[in-house]
């Protein structure tokens, strides 16, 4: 049962939206895509997380380790930008395996949501995969990076807190980092723009790891929210009107609001997200289109 007052909070955030969209001089998308509400019970569903987030509503799924493995070894996988790290890979596997206890792989997908789902027909699309795994308390993940995308700046990125590395994680990343250096030149060959080939990341929670790695994979951005609109000049009168009170809105109500902006390419989904004052959180999500 929904708190009353994240009902009644989460009631009239459903009627501010309503007239909104992702189109025109707003958010600037090519594409006219409602926003949606939604709440997140802190009692029902624990500690809120984006990654959390995305694993209830469907985005975020563990797949099978082996399945991926052989997947990133063949040259049919997920994605072609990782093909050119076949010869390298069996490696940095062995690596994963005889260090981390409870290797998991995920696959992110976008467009799945069970209850937002855009009115157009876009396709199913995997954005990537990635494999973490424990040790010692501490958790750490390798993901293929992709280009950066081009997305709309809104203002100021979050930025987290750092935590030092235990001895052992430290070694681990020293000799993770070496293995991953001799994957560049590999891929590198195939795409020239992905000069990294793939990232290590490292964090003391599963949840924050993942957010750490889709961060540095380039297919998510969080940004410290204010406004989605930095010039009301090319708005219409009713536009402006409608998002100045979604804006102030949400910087009342929401506690340190944070726009998580996740895609590649050139397709994304805006979540605009803040805690309230009993604790719970609430939300909007739209997708937006920039090409």
């Amino acid at each position: 049962i929904m708190n009353k007052e994240t009902e009644n909070i989460l009631g009239t955030l459903d009627k501010i939206i309503k007239p909104l969209s992702s189109a025109n001089a707003g958010i600037g998308s090519d594409g006219d895509e409602p926003f949606h509400a939604f709440a997140w019970s802190t009692v029902e569903q624990g500690q809120f997380s984006f990654a959390a987030l995305l694993n209830s509503i469907g985005s975020l799924t563990q797949i099978d380790v082996s399945t991926l493995i052989a997947e990133w070894e063949s040259k049919n996988g997920y994605n072609s930008h990782v093909q050119g790290l076949v010869s390298e890979l069996p490696n940095l596997i062995e690596i994963l395996r005889s260090q981390l206890k409870q290797i998991q792989a995920y696959q992110l997908k976008t467009y799945t949501e069970q209850h937002w789902s855009p009115n157009t027909d876009l396709e199913e699309l995997e954005v990537c995969e990635f494999i973490i795994g424990e040790l010692q308390g501490e958790w750490v993940g390798i993901c293929p990076v992709f280009p950066k995308p081009h997305t709309i700046n809104y203002g100021q990125k979050f930025k987290r807190d750092t935590n030092s590395l235990s001895p052992s994680v430290f070694a681990l990343k020293q000799k993770i980092d070496r293995t991953l250096i001799k994957l560049k030149p590999a891929l590198i060959r195939y795409e020239p723009q992905l000069s990294k080939g793939m990232i290590l990341e490292t964090a003391i929670t599963k949840n924050e790891l993942i957010e750490k790695l889709l961060e540095s994979a380039h297919v998510l951005e969080i940004w410290q929210f204010k406004r989605f609109i930095k010039n009301y000049d090319n708005l219409e009168e009713d536009e402006k009107y409608h998002f100045s009170k979604l804006e102030s809105f949400v910087n009342q109500n929401f506690q340190q609001p944070l726009l998580y902006v996740l895609g590649n390419w050139c397709i994304f989904r805006l979540y605009l997200v803040g805690q309230i004052s009993n604790g719970d959180w609430l939300g909007t999500v739209t997708t937006a289109s920039w090409t």
